[in-house]
């Protein structure tokens, strides 16, 4: 495994990534992790700690490309801030890692907390910023926020501001339902009693949308932060699914991507 750390993908401090490579292989694709910390706080990497380093190194592991990306934080950086920035690091992967011929590589992006709300708005879109396109590989969501009413307006006002419209009228789970990415929601079994109420909207939306439950994950043992810190550890109950649903997704994108260099006749 090769380290890179503190390497900017943006012009702001806060815009750097710490990369994971595998020694020898070419990788198999990029795992983006979108750290949590409230919006205000959080970091991609804990001085003195392992974390989140540990997901860097499993990734590597693993084959993938680890990168952790560092994000502008509220109340100093609003909506959608924190969106813009995981699409800016989305693009320098993409112009960094390539197949030998020169195509994209497939990026995973995994957001915890307040992250898993900044990954599915790059991915989904929301009031005033678009969805992305191509949107990423595949999206993994653990202990997020999904219903943002439900959660409140107080908690959330350090990142959306001013801006209530944002939250009353963004309808995050709608939207996530009806996507065409494939998303993995993960919670811990002793979560946060928020965490546990948002996954149910989840599911419930899910149901009411389309009939069928998405990809979900119940991390035996683990709490709002050991879920991730667990990642790689032989206490990990998430790191093994998301393998399974990386390699389900790598193979659906290659297909689409397929179609977008060479598009199929319809009958």
């Amino acid at each position: 495994m090769v380290k890179e750390l503190d390497v900017s993908y943006g012009p702001y401090p806060e815009q750097a990534v710490d990369l994971y490579l595998p020694a020898f292989a070419a990788p198999r694709g990029v795992v983006m992790y979108v750290h949590g910390g409230a919006f205000v706080g959080g970091a991609r990497r804990r001085p003195g700690s392992p974390y989140h380093g540990n997901i860097g190194r499993w990734a590597a592991r693993h084959g993938w490309v680890g990168a952790l990306i560092g994000h502008r934080l509220a109340p100093a950086a609003q909506w959608p801030a924190a969106a813009e920035d995981v699409a800016l690091a989305i693009d320098w992967c993409n112009d960094r890692f390539r197949t030998p011929d020169g195509a994209p590589i497939p990026v995973h992006l995994v957001g915890n907390s307040s992250g898993a709300v900044h990954a599915a708005a790059y991915t989904v879109g929301g009031p005033g910023f678009a969805a992305a396109d191509p949107a990423p590989a595949s999206l993994s969501l653990v202990s997020g926020i999904y219903d943002l009413p439900a959660f409140g307006s107080e908690r959330l006002r350090p990142y959306f501001g001013a801006q209530s419209d944002v939250v009353t009228e963004w309808d995050l789970c709608s939207r996530l339902a009806r996507h065409q990415s494939p998303v993995l929601f993960a919670v811990g079994e002793y979560d946060t009693p928020d965490a546990q109420d948002q996954l149910r909207t989840v599911m419930r939306t899910y149901s009411e949308i389309g009939g069928v439950m998405p990809h979900s994950v119940w991390a035996r043992a683990a709490n709002h932060f050991t879920t991730v810190h667990a990642i790689g550890t032989p206490f990990d109950a998430l790191g093994p699914v998301l393998l399974r649903f990386f390699d389900d997704a790598s193979r659906t994108y290659s297909n689409i991507e397929d179609d977008r260099e060479f598009p199929r006749e319809r009958a």
